[in-house]
């Protein structure tokens, strides 16, 4: 019985194996390097990778390094170098915010446009993990990818 077992294991290895990705797959992800960004920044950049929304919007991403050294990473509609602010969802956005960064504590994220409409401003406003302040609307949507090193890795997992 013991023979058998150690049999199974021995042919199903292969199997298993195949599984994982290899190198020339994970180096064909695409990536950003996150090292020049400094802690306490937030910024918002070109996604390698970047997919278009039904109205005219396309994903990119926003980090945030906190003082730590840690980085979060969000997929953001994006139009004409303006935020698409969500109508609940990011999927729908509703409003093109221009200034869309940290507040002026640095203790959350928010539309800083001077015009926002009165009754979203309040709602328009992440923590710095990207939870919405008043839960009114979606949180800021991670990115799908992981952090290895310097590097952003979309798409990977951990």
């Amino acid at each position: 019985m013991a023979l058998f077992i150690v049999g199974l294991i021995a042919a199903m290895y292969p199997f298993w194996a195949s599984m994982r990705p290899n190198a020339k797959a994970y180096g064909a992800l695409p990536m950003i390097d996150v090292s020049k960004i400094n802690d306490g920044e937030f910024l918002i950049v070109q996604r390698p990778n970047a997919f278009q929304l039904n109205n005219g919007y396309e994903y990119q991403v926003a980090i945030y390094k906190n003082m730590h050294g840690g980085v979060n990473v969000w997929d953001v509609p994006i139009k004409n170098r303006a935020v698409g602010m969500p109508d609940i969802h990011w999927w729908r956005p509703m409003y093109s915010c221009k200034n869309f960064g940290l507040t002026k504590a640095k203790d959350s994220i928010a539309c800083l446009d001077s015009d926002t409409p009165e009754w979203w401003q309040q709602h328009w406003k992440w923590s710095l993990d990207g939870k919405n302040l008043e839960q009114m609307v979606d949180d800021l949507e991670n990115t799908r990818g992981v952090l290895e090193g310097d590097y952003f890795v979309f798409g990977k997992r951990s």
